[in-house]
């Protein structure tokens, strides 16, 4: 949003209440950008009847044949939200030059609107959604709704390279404006900061603390060198995996979730930064989690995970990282690792912040600046 006032245009947000504990962050972000307007759907029951025609929607086009089913049953398929967002594009009324989808539910919605408005339509590839579920079904519906609305794309952006690799294996894409669109963040939003802790200081973030993340095989291994190490977790505890995993263990810390730049502020005080990601599904091993940009541009030495996309991504990046395997003893022994190299990370802070810099979004933005400029 910032990025496009900045451009000299007028956006309007099309976005979903979920009344959960984000609702407060959310509207601290809206409340920042004046010249936006944001349109506000239900995602919960309320008004009902919507809900329950989109819940039905979604539910029988799930159980047909993909092959039978048009480009607007798929998004249905996809997800009931879809529905939503094609009501509210109807009783819009005002002229636009650019309509940008973020995800599958607002696929073929922002499709519908680029040519209601005549305006040109790009594509965010956050994931490779269909490898999201392990719903042969349901994957095979998203890929089929992808191959509907991509091609029509006038640019299409790609939040990692495996992304873009994936996507123009599987679909025939005439599209010339293709790019990787790495989420960094402006460099104003971080500082240098030199650890003086007496111990290692790890942190790991993210909206919700839960299972299927590594955090059980890092949490248990932790406990073990809690006189050298302090692991600080940040988001919404899961009570079970609190109950489970993280209650009594030494060594353990847990923070609320913090808003965007308080975030980036609390990160900039950590030595080393945790991207222990289980690809527990195809899209888990192809993505790149925000995680490792944010650690590069505040300068943290990283622990990653043995992903392709991490793999892919560390080989040619030029930052400091150990990689764990999936299993309690790798865990353990790259701890023992990190504390053994305790002070050349603590020295060499700097130089890994500087290299961060690369990943400004003053820099990696570009692109995207000229696609909508053009």
């Amino acid at each position: 949003m910032q990025l496009s006032i900045e451009q000299g245009h007028s956006p309007v947000v099309i976005k979903f209440n979920l009344s959960n504990w984000s609702q407060t962050f959310e509207k601290e972000t809206e409340s920042s950008f004046k010249s936006v307007r944001f349109i506000e759907l239900s995602a919960s029951r309320h008004p009902f009847f919507p809900w329950l025609i989109s819940l039905l929607l979604e539910q029988a086009c799930r159980l047909m044949p993909s092959a039978f089913l048009t480009a607007k049953q798929l998004s249905f398929a996809v997800g009931r939200r879809s529905y939503s967002i094609l009501k509210c594009i109807e009783k819009l009324n005002q002229t636009f030059d650019l309509v940008v989808a973020h995800n599958p539910q607002s696929f073929y919605p922002a499709l519908v609107a680029s040519k209601k408005f005549n305006a040109k339509l790009g594509m965010d590839i956050e994931d490779y959604h269909p490898g999201e579920t392990n719903n042969k079904s349901l994957s095979d519906k998203v890929l089929l709704l992808l191959k509907h609305t991509l091609p029509h794309a006038y640019y299409i952006s790609y939040a990692s390279p495996c992304f873009y690799d994936i996507i123009n294996q599987e679909i025939s894409l005439n599209t010339p404006k293709q790019i990787v669109l790495l989420n960094g963040f402006p460099s104003t939003d971080f500082t240098l900061k030199n650890s003086d802790t007496t111990k290692l200081r790890l942190v790991w973030f993210s909206q919700h603390i839960n299972g299927g993340r590594g955090l059980e095989l890092l949490v248990d291994a932790i406990a073990d060198f809690s006189d050298q190490l302090e692991l600080h977790l940040i988001g919404q505890l899961n009570p079970n995996f609190d109950r489970n995993f993280i209650k009594g263990k030494k060594g353990v810390h847990i923070h609320a979730p913090k808003p965007q730049s308080a975030l980036h502020e609390f990160l900039c005080d950590f030595d080393i930064g945790v991207a222990c990601d289980v690809p527990l599904n195809f899209n888990r091993d192809l993505a790149l989690t925000n995680k490792l940009i944010i650690y590069a541009q505040v300068g943290l030495f990283i622990l990653a995970s043995e992903t392709n996309a991490q793999n892919i991504f560390l080989a040619s990046s030029d930052l400091e990282y150990l990689k764990v395997s999936f299993d309690v003893l790798s865990y353990r022994q790259r701890l023992k690792d990190i504390i053994g190299l305790k002070t050349e990370i603590r020295n060499t802070k700097n130089i890994r912040f500087r290299k961060g810099f690369k990943f400004r979004w003053e820099l990696i933005s570009f692109p995207l600046k000229e696609y909508w400029n053009n």
